[in-house]
Formats: structure tokens, sequence, C-alpha cells
């Protein structure tokens, strides 16, 4: 299927329980193989990312959960060495609408925003 995400496609939205951050990279590798057999650029084929966890006044516990700046932390990764393009935000658990809005500066002109529908 990635393959033909690489010829035909414009976007691939994997979600992290199944494509853990480590995996990303060779999943976009083969993207980019069928991109560029295709005569596409891979770069024009953009990475919306599922992602999961709770936004915490604590400190960290694991992977997207803590507070805002181990957020911040971890969704600038992700965009810059792991070429996410956006994030969809699923939090974890009963969050008793205690979700906050996310405003992460990702590098210098852009920014991603995570918040509830």
């Amino acid at each position: 299927m990635l393959e033909v995400t690489g010829r035909m496609a414009d976007g691939w939205i994997p979600s992290s329980p199944y494509v853990p951050p480590e995996q990303l990279l060779d999943r976009h590798a083969i993207i980019d193989e069928a991109a560029q057999e295709a005569g596409r650029d891979p770069h024009d084929i953009l990475c919306l990312y599922n992602i999961h966890g709770r936004i915490t006044d604590g400190p960290t516990e694991r992977w997207l959960v803590g507070d805002q700046h181990h957020w911040i932390d971890q969704l600038r990764e992700l965009h810059q060495d792991r070429r996410v393009d956006a994030f969809v935000f699923w939090p974890d658990g009963d969050d008793h609408g205690r979700t906050r809005l996310v405003d992460a500066r990702l590098d210098e002109g852009s920014s991603a925003s995570a918040h509830p529908v």
C-alpha cells in the first residue's frame, strides 16, 4: 500500500500505535522510492500523523504524556527529523475537558496547533 501512496497519493496518514516514530523514516523510504519511480517528487507527499497522548501539569511519564514543553519537543522532533507535516491529536483516557491548546513553534515560519474539536 505504501508503494501505491508513492505512485499516486497526495498524502499519507499513519497512526502512532501502528507506525511508531522509530518506523516513520523506513516507511517514508518505501513511499519515496515508489514516488521517484513514478516520476514524482517524494516531498510533495504530505505526512499527517495521528498521535495520542495526554497533556499534563506533572512530570513526563512517557512519549507524549507530559507537560506542554515535553509535547513541543516531541512534535518538533517528529516534524524536523521524521518528516511529519501535520498532526491529529487523540487524547488518552478521560481528560475531563482538560485538553489544552498546544501551539508549538516547529521551525521558523511554521507552527502547529493541536486542540480538541
